[in-house]
């Protein structure tokens, strides 16, 4: 198992440890989930002693949905305590081809680089600057574009289509 680095160095991964597959790639016949499901619990039921099937109650549900909310669903949980990575992506759009290489620290952006044949009255350098320090976050970006005259740096091209490349 020796996926090429390119595979998972942008994903903030530090190596691979084993693939991943399928469950149903490793069964007899095809069943539905509410079936594996099912096999699963009576599996369990079987072999643990004392295991008991629990129904989530009204409260339970509440207390689960507070839990997403105040937690797994703000920016810090999903970007904040991401590790450093790198992405670069490119793509060709009626104003040229544009591609970006950008490194972000803790789900920050620390630099940014654009490469291409678009057309540009100005150094884009100016445009990257404008990244250091900023979240990545697709409305952070597409924020930063409302700020900028965009065509001026990357000629026919949106700020859609440049923040594509970011996600």
């Amino acid at each position: 198992i020796n996926p090429p680095k390119i595979k998972y160095e942008s994903k903030g991964i530090s190596s691979v440890k084993s693939r991943v597959t399928n469950i149903s790639a490793h069964l007899k016949d095809d069943i539905d989930i509410m079936t594996f499901r099912s096999l699963i619990n009576d599996h369990i039921k079987s072999t643990v002693v004392d295991a008991e099937y629990y129904d989530f109650t009204k409260e339970d549900i509440i207390a689960i949905k507070k839990i997403e909310t105040e937690r797994f669903t703000t920016w810090d949980w999903n970007y904040g305590n991401s590790p450093k990575y790198k992405g670069n992506q490119s793509n060709k759009f009626a104003g040229g081809v544009v591609e970006v290489f950008y490194e972000t620290k803790k789900g920050v952006f620390t630099g940014v680089k654009f490469y291409g044949d678009f057309f540009s009255r100005f150094d884009v350098s100016d445009v990257e600057e404008k990244f250091i320090g900023l979240t990545h976050d697709e409305k952070t970006v597409k924020n930063l574009f409302k700020n900028i005259m965009l065509d001026d740096y990357f000629k026919n091209i949106t700020a859609d289509e440049i923040t594509s490349l970011f996600f």
